[in-house]
């Protein structure tokens, strides 16, 4: 715990093998990324190194003196889901790790989204979406079974973000497209990396995925940004992260807060989505944003839309859907992207392990038809044609009964 007062945050960094997590993160604590001037911050990497991949839980901490009393100091907890995809299904299902009883309350998700690789985006997206509200949905039930009132605490808290901080009710809540189940009660932020590697492709391809992100970030109240990579940025060293200002102690004497550079067009948007991270996770989402973040829903720039600040009428229907529908909506937008971009059948290795794609390739009758193959072959190393020949038998004479007794209920 920190000093008295609010209790420590928790910000969990998620996403897919080389999005951009841990470049994103040596960003916004340090002011640097791979190959930018970052701080240490795994193993015996050095300050100028490139991240190397890895797969674990990676744990870093940021403190920030108070504006009140520079004397104390906040504290929040930085943990990087890194690896594969089977080492998040498991670490994500631990409630006492991610997104926990204790967490919840100042916790805030930061999903990074790999822009230059489009085929993979909606899906990687909806993966970690999913697996946020399970962690918190689980956290929830347990802790109304203990009679606390916390969850609904949370999920108003969420709303009234939502809502522009109690105003007025977003329209789309009156029109019932969403409902106080659509916002599961914790900050999500998310980045969408290599933004100047995604300019390369078609104005409608960008088009079409820049709405699916959007659709799904506004169905699940959370925040957008698009952002470039770190290899594009001219980091200042004077540009710091999330860290407050200090100069006397050595424990932050590494990673200053010190002004950032606005006028940099290139340093812009990361300035911006930093700041917006810095407040969630050392004011809180009960307290709004002190400074004006402009929407910008243009495909053909950066996107950045706060959550709230969206709407279903300006993201606009799927090809064959209607505006807002809740379910199909989703699936449509998600199955039109899977059309633009097809998904492209890869594997990715840490740890000396080779790991499927994060994202699955084809539908689920594909995925089925390949297991169903593969329990076939096994199946044929130990047949036996004996076996084989009465089991057959007996499924035609149990065929005929059922249609004899069919035909005698008429």
């Amino acid at each position: 715990m920190g000093d008295v007062g609010r209790p420590d945050s928790v910000l969990f960094v998620l996403g897919a093998s080389g999005s951009g997590k841990t470049t994103l993160i040596r960003r916004l604590l340090y002011g640097g990324g791979g190959g930018d001037g970052g701080a240490n911050t795994r193993g015996n990497e050095t300050r100028n190194s490139s991240p190397k991949p890895g797969e674990g839980l990676e744990y870093h901490y940021a403190r920030k003196s108070r504006a009140t009393d520079s004397s104390r100091k906040d504290v929040a907890h930085v943990f990087e889901v890194s690896g594969s995809k089977e080492f998040a299904d498991l670490l994500c299902g631990k409630d006492t790790v991610f997104f926990g009883a204790r967490q919840v309350t100042t916790a805030t998700a930061l999903v990074t989204i790999d822009l230059s690789k489009p085929a993979e985006a909606v899906a990687s997206l909806q993966y970690f979406l999913g697996k946020i509200k399970q962690a918190v949905t689980k956290t929830f039930t347990k802790l109304r079974t203990r009679g606390s009132r916390l969850p609904e605490q949370l999920k108003q808290r969420h709303r009234k973000q939502f809502n522009k901080f109690g105003k007025s009710e977003h329209p789309d809540f009156l029109g019932g497209q969403l409902t106080g189940d659509s916002l599961c009660g914790v900050q999500i932020v998310i980045a969408c990396t290599k933004h100047d590697l995604h300019v390369n492709y078609d104005p409608e391809q960008r088009k079409v995925l820049s709405r699916a992100l959007r659709n799904l970030a506004h169905r699940n109240g959370a925040s957008l940004f698009y952002v470039q990579s770190s290899k594009s940025l001219q980091i200042n060293s004077r540009d710091g992260g999330l860290n407050g200002r200090d100069n006397g102690s050595n424990d932050d004497r590494n990673n200053r807060l010190n002004d950032p550079t606005p006028n940099d067009p290139q340093n812009l948007q990361f300035t911006k989505l930093r700041a917006f991270v810095n407040h969630l996770v050392f004011v809180g989402a009960d307290k709004a944003f002190p400074k004006t973040l402009d929407t910008e829903v243009d495909h053909l720039k950066p996107v950045l839309v706060v959550s709230g600040s969206d709407s279903f009428p300006s993201i606009g229907a799927p090809p064959g859907g209607r505006i807002g529908e809740t379910r199909n909506d989703e699936q449509a937008w998600a199955d039109v992207c899977l059309r633009m971009f097809p998904a492209v059948k890869t594997s990715s290795t840490s740890g000396g392990r080779t790991h499927e794609s994060w994202v699955s390739v084809g539908d689920d009758a594909e995925r089925q038809n390949l297991e169903d193959a593969k329990k076939q072959k096994e199946t044929q190393k130990y047949s036996e044609p004996e076996v084989d020949q009465v089991a057959s038998q007996k499924l035609e004479e149990l065929g005929s009964f059922m249609k004899q007794q069919s035909m005698a209920s008429r």
